[in-house]
């Protein structure tokens, strides 16, 4: 008997399945089991002399097309054909089919039936060809759901890698666009595609990437983080190493500046490698008004992002530590917010981010009918209580909303993310040692950020690459793009 770590444990050394066999529709049949959504069928021909069987896995097969354009013109050979005659007939050109292949073995005809091909089995020859007329369930393109669109295109990835791969091909018509088909896995075998631009992506760059792809080792890749943790140099790192995406427009405009794409089948989203700090600040509505208000707005997110991460520490700092630097009347409100309360300022810092970060998971998790409701009792009625009963003072309700208010302006969650865990690291230094203790943190969270590379690109250029030369032309603020070589939208 098993306990479910030693279960979990037995999944994750499951060795690759290797069949071993003749390439027979009987022995395909076999490692498929008696499954009901296997449809088999037998084809005879040749005045029913010959027989060939067709299996395909119902609900992901388009029947109508292998109905029509596969087995329809094998019944209508004429009689005096021989099984090796039909064969070489098929993959001259007598089925009609823009895609098909021949299967060099029952591993790869296997594999081709699960991921929606219909396979046609010649048994005496053991030969088989493979015709891609996939049907798989999904839904329609939808606008994006958690990236909000003000002015640009509204279509978001879906989870089928082809329709994926089509709505790229739509958006950048040129012959140079390149994709590159891999597949992953050993158990739930998956696709992905390396989507680039010939000629525009660093070479070396795209080696790296393609590299790492062939080197993940792992029963499945079904869930995103399980990807993100192959493709990362810095596996235990807080701050994300890959950029990610539902907005097909976002996609291909960074494919154009010369970033390798990813994209997964069974995924709504596509990946973009590599992820630098300065692309977490940044949204595709920059580039589609002014450059003077998008200036300010990506100005105004670096102002926020300083603020959400420094600012209870700078609280905790000047209140238990540094008293001159406050204004006296700021100093006298705030001690008498402070009457009553039985927690030093340190302690109501971390009751109230913890509080926070329990709203925050609960509105993520319960359904969105009720999920604002949620944040409207936390937030109002709680948080009120709160202040009344004197567990929290007021100015540590005030510091604490506005950190929440500046940490969502950032365009990217997993960003976002980084910086809650960074805040309360700050906090901790604050109270044990007030700006001093703020100066070590931030001096080591920046050495830190300094020292990470994503596929050999710096983690902060351009900041801290070729002297920090193209720090304005699109990075805290975004000018005109004349001069640089185009025009301004």
């Amino acid at each position: 008997m098993f306990n479910l770590w030693q279960i979990d444990r037995k999944v994750k050394e499951l060795p690759q399945i290797t069949i071993k066999g003749k390439l027979t529709s009987d022995k395909a049949k076999e490692v498929l089991g008696d499954s009901n959504d296997v449809l088999v069928k037998d084809i005879y021909t040749g005045n029913k002399s010959v027989k060939i069987q067709a299996i395909g896995i119902d609900g992901l097969i388009d029947s109508d097309v292998i109905d029509n354009y596969v087995l329809r013109p094998f019944t209508n050979i004429a009689l005096n054909k021989t099984e090796k005659d039909l064969y070489e007939m098929c993959k001259n050109g007598v089925i009609y089919h823009i895609s098909q292949k021949e299967i060099k073995d029952i591993n790869e005809a296997v594999e081709n039936i699960l991921q929606g091909n219909t396979v046609v089995f010649f048994d005496h020859l053991e030969k088989a060809v493979s015709f891609d007329a996939k049907n798989l369930p999904a839904r329609s393109i939808t606008e994006p759901e958690n990236e909000s669109v003000l002015k640009g295109a509204k279509d978001a990835f879906i989870e089928s890698i082809r329709v994926n791969t089509g709505l790229v091909r739509k958006k950048l018509k040129t012959p140079m666009l390149r994709l590159e088909s891999f597949t992953v896995g050993k158990e739930a075998v998956t696709k992905l595609n390396i989507v680039y631009i010939e000629g525009v992506t660093d070479e070396d760059l795209l080696n790296k990437v393609r590299e790492k792809i062939k080197n993940i080792d792992m029963n499945d890749l079904i869930s995103a983080g399980k990807f993100e943790i192959c493709m990362k140099d810095y596996k235990y790192s807080l701050f994300p190493q890959l950029l990610f995406t539902e907005r097909v427009e976002k996609f291909c405009a960074n494919i154009c500046d010369g970033k390798v794409g990813v994209l997964i089948d069974g995924l709504p989203i596509a990946y973009l490698l590599p992820g630098v700090f300065s692309t977490y600040f940044q949204a595709p509505e920059d580039y589609s008004q002014n450059y003077v208000l998008s200036s300010g707005i990506r100005l105004l997110r670096y102002i926020c992002f300083i603020i959400t991460l420094v600012l209870p520490a700078l609280y905790i700092a000047i209140t238990m530590f540094h008293h001159e630097m406050m204004p006296t009347d700021l100093a006298i409100s705030i001690i008498e917010s402070k009457e009553g309360v039985p927690f030093d300022t340190a302690v109501e810092i971390v009751i109230m981010l913890v509080a926070f970060e329990l709203l925050l998971e609960a509105s993520l998790r319960l359904p969105k009918t009720i999920g604002s409701t949620i944040s409207i009792i936390g937030g109002l009625i709680v948080g009120e209580a709160a202040v009344n009963a004197k567990f929290i003072s007021p100015a540590v309700v005030v510091i604490i909303a506005f950190t929440g208010i500046t940490g969502f302006v950032i365009p990217n969650q997993e960003m976002s993310n980084a910086l809650r865990v960074c805040r309360i690291f700050l906090v901790i230094c604050a109270s044990l040692a007030g700006m001093f203790g703020i100066s070590f943190g931030l001096l080591f969270i920046l050495y830190y950020l300094c020292s990470i590379e994503v596929l050999g690109v710096p983690y902060m250029v351009p900041f801290v690459a070729n002297g920090g030369k193209n720090m304005l032309k699109d990075t805290i603020i975004r000018l005109p793009r004349d001069l640089f070589g185009g025009k301004d939208d």
